[in-house]
């Protein structure tokens, strides 16, 4: 199932004026080791700043930034051991070369 959600979207290099606000797609359907969270606050940091300024060129545009999340989880793959619906949960975003939506992601459980 695909859905939007509004986040923060570097719309291409450059200044400030290059990044929105705006819906942004997301896809759903869950992987068995992946959870679903609601991003209650996330932070922009040096690595965001520099894939604006174009110094990191291999991250494509448009893209969503923000790395470093607080969130609860929503749902939870079928595998998933570690994590329950309702918990708060801080985390990372691994994977910057994916255009990962920040106020509603999914992360992967290790």
């Amino acid at each position: 199932m695909s859905a939007t959600v509004r986040s923060v979207v570097l719309t291409e290099y450059g200044d400030l004026e290059k990044i929105k606000v705006m819906d942004w797609p997301i896809n759903l359907n869950l992987r068995t080791k992946e959870l679903e969270v609601k991003v209650s606050i996330c932070g922009v940091n040096f690595a965001d700043v520099y894939t604006r300024l174009g110094f990191l060129p291999h991250l494509e545009t448009p893209r969503v930034l923000g790395l470093e999340c607080v969130g609860t989880v929503v749902n939870v793959g079928l595998e998933v051991e570690k994590f329950k619906v309702s918990e708060n949960m801080s985390f990372k975003l691994i994977s910057p070369v994916d255009k990962t939506p920040i106020f509603l992601t999914l992360v992967y459980e290790y």
